[in-house]
Parts: C-alpha cells; structure tokens; sequence
C-alpha cells in the first residue's frame, strides 16, 4: 500500500450513548426501525426460525420474559440514522397483527465519528443472537478501501487462512486477525483475494484450504510476482512437465484432507501444518527452478519459510 493507515483507537462505546429511552413496541415503531438503511449490504441475514420464535414469543405472552435481554439499537453516522441491533425483533413485531400489543422496550442511539467506528460497533452490539465468525470478518473487511471490490463470499477465507499464518496454534481474538489484514499485511490479503477468486471462479476446492490459502500469503510475502504465477499455474493445472514442483504439489494436495476425523483409501489426513510446510517448499523449489522428483516432508520441527 502506498499510504501507511493507522489501526483506530478503541472507543468507550458508553460515553457514545446520546439518548436511551423506553417508548411502546408498535408496529410504527418496528417498521421505522426496519426502514433504515445499514452498513452497505453487510446486514445480517435475516433468520426466520428466530423471527417465528420471537412472534411465537409475543403471542403467548413469553416476549417480556426475555424483555431485559432485547433492545433495538440505531446509530447515528453521516447525517444518517443506521441499524444497529433489532431486526429480527422488528420483523416479528411486524408479522405479529395484534395491534394493542406495545409492551415497553428499550431504543438506544449511539453516535460515532467514522466509518470505522460504524463497523466496530455494529460487529460488536447484539445481546440476544451471537454472530457468526463469518458475518464479523465480513463486517470488519468488507467494503474496506484495502478490499475494494473483494467479493463477501471471499472474506472468510481470507481470515482463516490469515489466523493459520500469522497466529497458528496460539489463541487469537478475532478482532486480532482482521486488524493484522487490514492494517499489517492489506497488499498481501488483497492480492490472495484474487487468487482465492480465481481459485472459486474454476471450482478448484482443494486450493481452498485454510494452509493453502495461508502458503499463498507467505509466498506473496517473499516474492509477488513469481508466487502470483505458481498459484495461476496450480489452479490452470498446466505443468511443465512431471518434476515440476506446482505438479507435485497439485498430486499432492489431490490425494490428502486436512483434519478430517472420515478414513478413506483415497486421501491420507494430514495436519495443517504439514499441508502448509509442503506448499511452500513446493513454491520456495519452484521460484529457484528446481525440479522434484517427490514430495517434499511436510513434518518438520520448524515451520517452512517461503525464500
């Protein structure tokens, strides 16, 4: 990236807080709330089991049970009030046609100062229905100026495969790995976007694995260019001849599975690890014009470093 951007500071969302109110829960109120515009298209898919539990819920007089739990929460950015938090507590009030119904429920609006904090604290704001992994990555990398155009579908592979790389066995909070591809390593995360696009576009599923999306990453980071090349020439499938190190990586990857617990007599379980020590020392062969008579041993007391 030409231009170095900083990491934002955290915020205390407690001291954003410009109004907190109770007002009825009618329909008027529902449908406001469900008019409002979110972040981009990044807002969560909406589950109608929970939307029909929640509706259930109103009917048999079981919703002010959980009252102290549910909130609807807005956000005020850009001259423009957001969702937050509420959707699916909006949609039943909606489907729900008992119109005297409007118990007291709790509306707080929040006010921030950047997208960014937008993003932090629409990830981070739900107290009824706990995010997936995937709609956080999603939430805090898509749309980004260091992932523009990147498709939603590819974000989570992104993130995976950045967790495996930079953080392996070590415990790491989420929020961890999207700042590292964000701010530490965008031109390395953008460039293996495009790889695992072109990898989806041709249907080619053993190229999106965890550790092979993450020896994508090492590779880039050693040498764009030629690790752009090898990784194009994995996924074409076009070699230039039985010794050459991306079609021995390509056997290998078609004749083993990563830590899956079903035994088959076609494909041998390996770790993640080893996966990954053999794809780059496939690359490291490969950027050096050696020729491989077999498998490099992805067993090693070390990890392999893409050179």
């Amino acid at each position: 990236m030409s231009k170095e951007v900083k990491q934002p500071k955290d915020v205390d969302w407690q001291k954003r807080i410009i109004n907190e109110r109770k007002v009825k829960f009618n329909h008027g109120l529902a449908d406001t709330y469900l008019c409002l515009p979110a972040f981009q298209d990044i807002e969560r898919e909406i589950s109608n089991e929970h939307v029909e539990h929640l509706t259930e819920s109103m009917a048999n007089g079981s919703f002010l049970v959980h009252q102290a739990a549910i909130s609807i929460a807005v956000c005020g950015w850009d001259n423009t009030e957001r969702k937050l938090n509420g959707q699916h507590i909006s949609w039943a009030r909606s489907y729900y046609e008992n119109k005297k119904y409007a118990p007291l429920i709790k509306v707080i609006k929040y006010d921030v100062k950047t997208e960014d904090e937008y993003r932090q604290l629409y990830a981070c704001f739900d107290r009824n229905r706990v995010r997936t992994v995937s709609h956080l990555a999603k939430m805090a990398l898509y749309g980004t100026p260091e992932y523009e155009n990147v498709k939603k579908s590819i974000i989570p592979y992104l993130t995976s495969a950045a967790r495996f790389w930079k953080f392996g066995a070590s415990r790491v909070k989420s929020d961890e790995v999207y700042k590292a591809l964000r701010y530490d390593f965008p031109e390395i995360g953008r460039l293996a976007a495009e790889l695992v696009t072109y990898v989806r576009n041709m249907q080619q599923n053993h190229l999106r694995r965890a550790p092979v999306i993450a020896a994508m990453m090492e590779s880039l980071k050693c040498a764009k260019a030629t690790a752009m090349e090898f990784w194009t020439v994995m996924v074409d499938g076009i070699f230039k001849s039985k010794t050459d190190p991306a079609k021995i990586l390509h056997d290998y990857l078609h004749r083993t599975t990563v830590g899956s617990r079903i035994t088959t007599t076609e494909r041998k379980t390996v770790s993640g690890e080893e996966m990954f020590n053999v794809c780059v020392a496939c690359f490291n062969a490969y950027k050096g014009n050696m020729q491989l008579t077999k498998t490099p041993p992805g067993k090693r007391t070390s990890r392999v470093i893409a050179r």
